[in-house]
């Protein structure tokens, strides 16, 4: 049963909520669990509550398994251990605003390798991107030091949107027949499997885990409301509104990631940020401008 458009809209706010608030919530969970280790219990814990809530198909059809591994291996595996160890360097506000840049990165991967053409609202739209993320990649740390380690960091979570833009591409090209829960249940579960041997490496090498609450709540912030349930909220949404439209709702991501930045860890916006940001939003706006007409294919390129 497909959604109202009012409860599509409100499910793709609130995933998109969780998931900008997940890099200030990543950065306080890294001061007790490493990153790989972090990024394992997320997903195992998520799949965990998939399998338990959803009851997704015990194996997904024969012709999709590649494409769901490309999918977990890019938008989960990928995408989440870049972003944990880039989240050790830089800021919550930071992250949270790089957080915008997958709609032009996936305008750039298109057409480099889909061979979607780049009209002038796109290259505007790159443009400014591009110079956003120069700006907010070199903007004062706001607590995250040295500098050469916040300009590293941030490198890192670029990376992982280049990342998350893949994941996207890949949906695109893919067009999935299985369900959205079905799919969401098995990119999550190859997120945890590819994570798990580099979580054994790096306990090994001495890194430690602290028990405390707030670490556990971290953790189960991220794996119950950022994963499991936002992914079940953006597939279900899905189904009622095109994904060129769901993608409209990532201007919300960066403003709850700095809005949890500020208030719960103390963090503050530098005027290069706040110019960065812009830029960056106006680039996601210039290259969305030109995604309407592409609703009814896009939306049947995104697992339902």
């Amino acid at each position: 049963m497909k959604p109202s458009r009012f409860a599509a809209f409100s499910m793709l706010t609130v995933a998109v909520a969780f998931w900008g608030a997940s890099y200030p919530v990543t950065r306080y969970a890294l001061r007790f669990i490493p990153p790989f280790t972090l990024g394992f219990a997320r997903f195992a814990a998520a799949a965990l509550l998939l399998a338990a809530f959803v009851r997704p198909a015990a194996a997904p059809p024969r012709g999709e398994r590649a494409a769901l591994l490309a999918l977990g291996f890019t938008g989960s595996f990928l995408f989440v251990g870049l972003m944990n160890l880039g989240m050790r360097a830089t800021t919550g506000v930071a992250g949270s605003l790089l957080s915008a840049t997958p709609p032009v990165l996936t305008a750039l991967l298109a057409a480099a390798f889909l061979g979607e053409p780049l009209r002038r609202g796109r290259v505007a739209g790159l443009a400014a991107g591009i110079a956003g993320v120069v700006l907010v990649a070199r903007a004062p740390g706001g607590g995250a030091s040295p500098a050469a380690d916040f300009v590293r960091g941030n490198a890192i979570i670029l990376l992982s949107q280049v990342c998350w833009a893949s994941y996207t591409m890949l949906g695109r090209r893919f067009a999935l027949r299985c369900a959205g829960d079905t799919a969401a249940f098995w990119t999550t579960a190859v997120g945890a499997l590819l994570l798990l041997p580099l979580s054994c490496l790096e306990l090994l090498r001495g890194a430690a885990i602290v028990v405390t609450a707030g670490g556990a709540l971290a953790l189960l912030y991220l794996s119950v409301l950022n994963t499991a349930l936002a992914y079940l909220f953006w597939n279900r949404a899905l189904r009622t509104v095109g994904a060129s439209t769901a993608a409209g709702f990532q201007y919300l991501q960066p403003l709850s990631g700095a809005f949890v930045s500020i208030a719960f860890l103390g963090e503050r916006l530098s005027p290069p940020l706040v110019a960065g940001a812009a830029l960056i939003l106006a680039g996601v706006w210039f290259v969305l401008r030109g995604e309407g007409a592409r609703d009814g294919n896009a939306a049947a390129a995104v697992p339902d």
